[in-house]
């Protein structure tokens, strides 16, 4: 697979790939995108139970993390929190 010729276009600008942290598994490569901001995210009870224990449950915790408006930081989930050290957020896109 080469890298070179590949770019996120479904983010809010081109994204080009070989610059960011990712991950390849076989044929996917998997991007932690520079604006993680995603609406949505699905917890197993696992996760669920990890962010209930989290302070980013808390909305002043979550200030104290990032900058992003209320909407944004209900949207937050554990993005921000013990990623891996290489990637700025826990969210990768494949």
């Amino acid at each position: 697979m080469h890298l070179g010729a590949l770019v996120a276009s479904d983010a809010f600008w081109s994204v080009y790939v070989p610059v960011q942290s990712h991950i390849c598994l076989n044929d996917t490569v998997l991007v932690n995108l520079p604006n993680p901001y995603n609406p949505c995210f699905i917890l197993d009870l696992e996760l669920a139970e990890e962010y209930v224990r989290s302070h980013l449950v808390r909305p002043r915790c979550q200030q104290a993390v990032c900058r992003w408006g209320v909407r944004e930081r209900a949207a937050m989930g554990l993005c921000l929190d013990d990623s891996a050290a290489f990637f700025k957020t826990r969210y990768l896109v494949p």
